[in-house]
């Protein structure tokens, strides 16, 4: 919680807008940022005016300083914590490459993607390895049974390193939800295989990249692309006619388990939390999504309040400073 109070108004420029709601937003996950990553994830105009605006609020009182990490509500455990995180994530990398490559072998997987918290580069003992999959159009519950076999016969229903919690297919690459928290997700995810892909999912969902113009597109040029001969060959198993029955099959079966295993409430806002369908796999089960725009919000007004100022994206002052 945000407990001091100025007696100063603060008047904000757009830089330092900015600044405030993305460390506001990942102080909701304990997550100090450095200066360049408060700059590659906003919309300030250059990380030079990002630094320029971190004096002025550190200075005087409105942002917190460790080292070089920043925070608002954060402490010495924060940054400690996220050091931790930081290297057990470099850890976990080799897990993710291995499943990778066991995905590559499963029939009509077209992409792969890390998501969640590693893709931020951070994990703790509560954390799985997200993946964000695309599957070829009309296969995608095909394709999910292999998945579903790993995961419960091979590695005895452990998602610790195998959690494939949100699938679509090549037809379907548009976001429906186009606010902060799926912009984010999307552009920080971690290409594994067939990296183009990633290039597509920006030109299908443009208010990402407007939303974050600063952030930097990952080197596609080390990420393995070519299918495999032993996909090549399972696929030969699912002629047309008969995968087209078979994943129209699974699709009925696997809504029935999943009207029956999660709320009702998680399928009212499926773009958000729960949702099935021939183009998507979404199984986000804990409302996450809710709860960090909740508290996001709550932080926002919060800081208003007790500084006498808005952080409206579209409400700016002029130069920043206080005024008594």
């Amino acid at each position: 919680m945000i407990e001091k109070i100025h007696l100063q108004r603060l008047v904000l420029n757009d830089n330092a807008i900015q600044v405030i709601r993305t460390l506001l937003y990942f102080d909701g996950f304990k997550y100090p940022l450095t200066a360049t990553e408060i700059f590659e994830r906003s919309k300030a105009s250059s990380l030079l005016a990002v630094k320029s605006d971190l004096e002025f609020l550190c200075s005087n009182g409105y942002v917190i300083q460790y080292g070089i990490y920043y925070t608002i509500k954060g402490n010495l455990d924060w940054i400690a914590s996220r050091q931790a995180g930081n290297r057990a994530a470099g850890a976990a990398m080799g897990f993710a490459k291995k499943y990778t490559r066991w995905m590559q072998m499963i029939p009509f997987v077209r992409s792969v993607f890390l998501s969640g918290s590693i893709s931020k580069d951070y994990m703790d003992e509560n954390s799985d390895i997200d993946y964000f999959v695309v599957i070829q159009q009309d296969r995608l519950f095909i394709a999910r049974l292999f998945f579903v076999f790993i995961q419960r016969i091979i590695l005895k229903n452990s998602a610790k390193h195998f959690c494939f919690n949100y699938m679509v297919t090549t037809n379907n690459l548009v976001f429906k939800d186009q606010s902060f928290y799926p912009a984010i997700e999307l552009m920080t995810l971690k290409p594994m295989f067939h990296g183009q892909t990633f290039l597509q999912l920006l030109k299908e969902n443009p208010w990402a990249s407007r939303m974050f113009p600063n952030y930097p597109e990952p080197n596609l040029n080390t990420i393995p692309s070519k299918q495999l001969m032993i996909q090549k060959i399972a696929e030969l198993f699912f002629p047309n006619w008969f995968a087209q029955w078979i994943d129209n099959k699974l699709l009925a079966q696997t809504k029935k388990r999943w009207e029956i295993r999660f709320p009702k409430r998680l399928f009212e806002q499926g773009h958000k939390n729960v949702f099935i369908s021939k183009q998507v796999a979404k199984a986000h089960s804990t409302g996450f999504f809710d709860k960090i725009n909740r508290q996001w919000q709550i932080d926002l007004d919060l800081f208003c309040q007790n500084n006498d100022t808005c952080l409206d994206e579209k409400f700016s002052r002029g130069a920043l400073r206080k005024i008594d």
